[in-house]
């Protein structure tokens, strides 16, 4: 959570109280398999969130600058599952 928490400070995101729950059951529900590391594990979920963030705000015909800082609960994907 704190690696998650840092790169969205770093890149001027802002993570509301139920996206920080998202990533914490995100994280909860993310098997530790062989080879798991938490901090790729926590860039990865950035990128993916960022990524999945840009696609919702493309349909978006006017976003706000709040709009493009801020992370939603939706843009955090469901562990185990793949992204779409």
């Amino acid at each position: 959570m704190r690696i998650v928490a840092a790169q969205s400070a770093e890149h001027d995101y802002t993570l509301p109280p139920d996206t920080l729950a998202a990533i914490a059951a995100y994280f909860t529900a993310l098997p530790r398999t062989r080879g798991f590391g938490n901090g790729r594990a926590a860039r990865q979920l950035f990128q993916e969130m960022t990524q999945r963030q840009a696609q919702r705000l493309a349909e978006v015909a006017e976003a706000s600058t709040d709009d493009l800082r801020r992370i939603a609960p939706e843009d955090v994907p469901v562990a185990g599952v793949e992204p779409v």
